[in-house]
């Protein structure tokens, strides 16, 4: 099935347009009650930078490198 057709059934078969809009509904709702006040979803220990500015710990060794050359300067 093609996008069109898809969107051609939803529009004249009343059924499945009300089975759709339920299921974007209950999706919807999950959404909003799992990720409602969730701010930061990655937990990793971090580096200050500046006091305003804090970065996750680099996992590779160049990155390490990276960070100590562009800190220093």
């Amino acid at each position: 099935m093609d996008a069109l057709s898809i969107i051609n059934t939803l529009i004249a078969e009343k059924k499945v347009l009300a089975i759709f809009c339920v299921l974007e509904l209950m999706v919807v709702s999950f959404l909003i009650l799992f990720t409602n006040g969730t701010k930061n979803i990655y937990h990793s220990k971090k580096i200050k930078l500046t006091d305003k500015l804090e970065i996750p710990t680099p996992i590779r060794r160049w990155t390490t490198w990276y960070i100590m050359v562009v800190t220093e300067k």
